[in-house]
């Protein structure tokens, strides 16, 4: 019953994906906003004193990682096609 409850929530869920997308675009672009207006007191670095640092930070790591991970870690770890069908 209860997995029954769940699986219907999550397909419901499913059917909205487009409006949690925008919704966390828009709490996304409030955050980046709020922070051109909110500066650290005491900054680290010197670099996380400037406005929206933190955002263009996370988002080249996120690419980088991408990156890597295609080009470097998947030709490591990929298998032929018929890996699992050899005789």
């Amino acid at each position: 019953m209860l997995g029954e409850r769940l699986g219907n929530w999550l397909s419901w869920q499913r059917a909205r994906a487009g409006a949690w997308k925008k919704a966390l675009f828009v709490v996304l672009g409030l955050l980046l906003v709020l922070n051109l207006f909110l500066r650290p007191h005491h900054p680290h670095f010197g670099y996380d004193a400037y406005p929206g640092f933190w955002a263009v930070f996370g988002f080249g790591f996120a690419v980088l990682m991408t990156v890597v991970l295609k080009k470097i870690l998947f030709p490591i770890l990929k298998k032929p096609e018929d890996y699992y069908d050899r005789d």
